[in-house]
C-alpha cells in the first residue's frame, strides 16, 4: 500500500503542473521542458545566493523562457540568417521555439538583474534628466 503523504504529494504536484500548463496554453510541452532546463542551467551556473533568491530566480527564469520562446527563436533565426545570407547560394534556417525557450530562460534573469543594477545607479537612458 502507498503512504497517504506520498499520494497527496503526487496529487499536489500534478495539480500544480496542470495549473502551470493552463496558464500558458500556447506553450508546447517541449517549450515547458526547455524552459525548465534553461532555468536549471541559470540557477546552477549563477553566483551562489540565498536559497529563497535562487528559487525566485528559477521561477522568473522559467516564466521568461515560456513567455519569450517564440520571440527569442525569431531573433536567433534573424541573426543567424543574416550571416548565412552571405553564402552562395543563400541559406536560411528556422530556430525551434524549444531552443528559443532554452536561451530565453537562461538569460532572462541576467538581463533583469543588469537592468535593475543600472536603474539603481541611475545610468539608464532617460534617468539622468537630460533630453537625450
Amino acid at each position: 500500500m502507498s503512504d497517504p503523504l506520498t499520494v497527496a504529494g503526487g496529487v499536489a504536484a500534478g495539480s500544480v503542473g496542470v495549473t502551470l500548463a493552463t496558464m500558458f496554453p500556447e506553450a508546447t510541452p517541449g517549450v515547458m521542458l526547455f524552459s525548465l532546463g534553461g532555468a536549471a542551467l541559470y540557477v546552477l551556473t549563477s553566483e551562489p545566493h540565498q536559497i529563497w533568491k535562487q528559487a525566485v530566480f528559477a521561477i522568473i527564469s522559467f516564466l521568461g523562457g515560456v513567455s519569450f520562446a517564440v520571440p527569442m527563436a525569431t531573433i536567433m533565426a534573424g541573426v543567424i540568417n543574416s550571416a548565412l545570407s552571405l553564402l552562395t547560394p543563400p541559406v536560411t534556417i528556422e530556430v525551434s521555439p524549444n531552443i528559443g525557450a532554452l536561451v530565453a530562460a537562461s538569460i532572462s534573469v541576467a538581463i533583469l538583474l543588469r537592468i535593475l543594477s543600472k536603474s539603481k545607479n541611475g545610468s539608464l537612458p532617460g534617468l539622468d534628466g537630460g533630453d537625450e
